[in-house]
C-alpha cells in the first residue's frame, strides 16, 4: 500500500505555507520515473518520497519537471508526515538519507499544532558585483549586494527604496544563471509581523523558473543559505524569517553546527490518502 498526504509547511492553517505532496513508499525503493511522472501529476513545487530500507529511511524530492538536491519544506512536511503514518514517535530524531547526505529531523505536537525541526545544509555567500550584471534591469528595482553560492541560488539584498512585498517580478523576465534559483531578501519593516510570537528579523522571496517553480511560496533552503547573514548582521544564533508570497509562511533558523541551519515550523495536514498505482 502507498500513502500519500499533503501538509502545508511552515504554517499553521491550509490556506498559507507551502504545499507539500509526501509519498510513503514502503520497503521498496520507486524508481525516478516513476517519482517525475506522479510529480508532474501534482504540480506541488516539490513532492518528497520516502522509503524504507533496513530500517533506514531515503528521500527524493521532485518538482513538476526536474529533481533537486535538497527541499526544505517538503522535508518538513515528510516528518510530519512519518508522525501522522505512525513510522516517527513525537520527539523521537530520525535521519533522513537523501542524495546530499543525512538530515536530522523530527517532530512535536502543542496543543493541536504539529511542529517540525529539519537540519538543512546552508553555504557560504559568495560577493558578486551589482553592476557586473543586469540583474537590476530584470527586477525592476535597485539592489544592494549580490552573492552566488555553491548551492547554485543566487541570493540579492534589496535596496530600503523598494518593499519586498510589494515588489512585482515577472519570472518570465529572469535569464540564466539565476533562472534556478534566486532569493531577493530585505530586513524586516513590519514589527506587527511575527512567527510563534516572536518578531520577525528578515523577509525573502524565491523565485526559481529554470526548475518549474515561478515563485515559491515558503522556501526552507532558501531560508537556511541566508540564515547565518541574518545572525551575523544581528549578532545572534537564530533568527526569525518570513516569506511574503501569496501563501505566505515563516520559521525559527538555528545554528546547528558545522555550516548546517536547524529550520523550525509549523505543518497543517490538508489531505490524506492511498494510492492505488504507483
Amino acid at each position: 500500500m502507498t500513502l500519500i498526504i499533503q501538509i502545508q509547511a511552515f504554517s499553521d492553517s491550509t490556506d498559507r505555507g507551502n504545499g507539500a505532496t509526501v509519498v510513503w513508499c514502503g520497503e521498496k525503493q520507486p524508481s525516478e520515473d516513476c517519482c517525475q511522472r506522479l510529480a508532474s501529476q501534482l504540480r506541488q513545487s516539490e513532492t518528497a518520497f520516502l522509503w524504507l530500507i533496513n530500517k533506514a529511511i531515503y528521500i527524493r524530492w521532485f518538482t513538476p519537471i526536474c529533481e533537486v538536491n535538497i527541499c526544505g519544506h517538503a522535508t518538513l512536511a515528510a516528518v510530519l508526515a512519518l508522525g501522522q503514518w505512525k513510522q516517527l514517535k513525537a520527539k523521537d530524531s530520525v535521519q533522513l538519507i537523501s542524495r546530499g547526505g543525512a538530515l536530522p529531523v523530527s517532530w512535536r505536537q502543542e496543543n493541536k499544532r504539529l511542529i517540525g525541526q529539519i537540519v538543512l545544509p546552508s553555504a557560504p555567500l559568495q560577493p558578486i558585483g551589482v553592476k557586473s550584471t543586469s540583474l537590476e534591469e530584470q527586477l525592476g528595482c535597485e539592489l544592494k549586494r549580490i552573492w552566488s553560492s555553491e548551492i547554485g541560488y543566487f541570493v540579492v539584498l534589496l535596496s530600503e527604496k523598494n518593499q519586498l512585498s510589494e515588489l512585482i517580478i515577472s519570472p518570465s523576465k529572469l535569464q540564466d544563471p539565476f533562472r534556478r534559483g534566486l532569493v531577493v531578501m530585505q530586513a524586516n519593516r513590519d514589527s506587527t509581523l511575527s512567527v510563534d510570537s516572536q518578531v520577525v528579523d528578515y523577509q525573502l522571496r524565491f523565485f526559481a523558473p529554470g526548475l518549474g517553480i515561478d515563485e515559491d511560496p515558503v522556501t526552507g533552503s532558501a531560508h537556511a543559505l541566508v540564515a547565518n547573514y541574518w545572525m551575523n548582521t544581528l549578532d545572534r544564533d537564530w533568527v526569525i524569517g518570513w516569506q511574503p508570497s501569496q501563501s505566505s509562511g515563516g520559521m525559527r533558523c538555528e545554528r546547528a553546527g558545522s555550516g548546517m541551519i536547524r529550520l523550525i515550523g509549523s505543518g497543517c495536514v490538508l489531505w490524506r490518502g492511498e494510492l492505488e498505482s504507483f
